[in-house]
């Protein structure tokens, strides 16, 4: 859509908008678990037919280590928390 202008060009320079999927467990929940939890889903998407069918649909595919993801999540709700204090949203 070589006509269709970008987010940046309608006057918000530095837009993102990402949608992800995780796991998420119960604080406290055992080391042990989480592994067991985190190798099962890291090998389910690593099966070649899994991996393709999500790749083809547009997805990219990580399979992250609990603390990186921790820390993702925790810049996300940082990033998007100033946003929503610098725009003084308010839930109803």
């Amino acid at each position: 859509m070589p006509d269709l202008m970008t987010v940046a060009e309608t006057g918000f320079p530095g837009y993102e908008a990402a949608q992800w999927y995780g796991i998420l467990a119960p604080a406290k929940t055992p080391r042990q678990a989480i592994d067991a939890i985190r190798e099962r889903t890291v090998a389910a998407l690593n099966d070649q037919g899994a991996n393709r069918k999500l790749t083809d649909a547009g997805y990219i595919v990580v399979g992250s280590e609990p603390g990186q993801f921790k820390s993702y999540l925790k810049s996300e709700v940082d990033r998007l928390g100033a946003l929503v204090r610098k725009l003084g949203l308010k839930a109803n």
